[in-house]
């Protein structure tokens, strides 16, 4: 689902962590690849042009952006799709439907490597903001055929 036109934008999802970007995805985006610079909890991200609020590199942004609101994190030991309705005002667009539609395309076409290197990320970089209360789990991944690496 193309959450773009219920965008408020509050830019949420563009500050505070760093963008897992694979190998892949950095050559992809060339004189553009992401150079690390991280300036906290509430910095916003390298690609974000803050006077225009747009992405740099939105035809070519990372999975993880491409993924959100949906995001995928180790809970109490399992890997599990949860979304970010306490963080992102769009989700209000949302139904169970859409969420399960996505779920469902994305185990389809998510590489099980880029997978569990995303998922580590996380957990060690897990920024300030992920707390009780910001996002809520949907159900367990469920990887399906041999997706293709993004």
């Amino acid at each position: 689902m193309d959450f773009r036109p219920y965008c408020s934008p509050c830019l949420w999802c563009c500050h505070g962590e760093r963008v897992f970007v694979s190998e892949a995805e950095q050559e992809a985006l060339g004189a553009d690849a992401f150079t690390g610079v991280h300036g906290g909890d509430d910095a916003p991200c390298e690609k974000l042009d803050v006077a225009t609020g747009l992405c740099t590199v939105h035809p070519r942004r990372p999975t993880e952006c491409r993924l959100f609101p949906l995001d995928l994190l180790t809970v109490e030991g399992a890997v599990c799709w949860v979304v970010w309705y306490g963080a992102c005002p769009a989700t209000a667009a949302m139904t169970r439907d859409h969420m399960t539609g996505d779920m469902d395309r994305w185990e389809r076409e998510l590489d099980q490597a880029w997978v569990m290197a995303y998922v580590e990320h996380h957990r060690v970089n897990q920024p300030a903001k992920y707390r009780p209360g910001m996002f809520t789990l949907l159900r367990p991944y469920r990887p399906t055929a041999a997706p293709v690496a993004p």
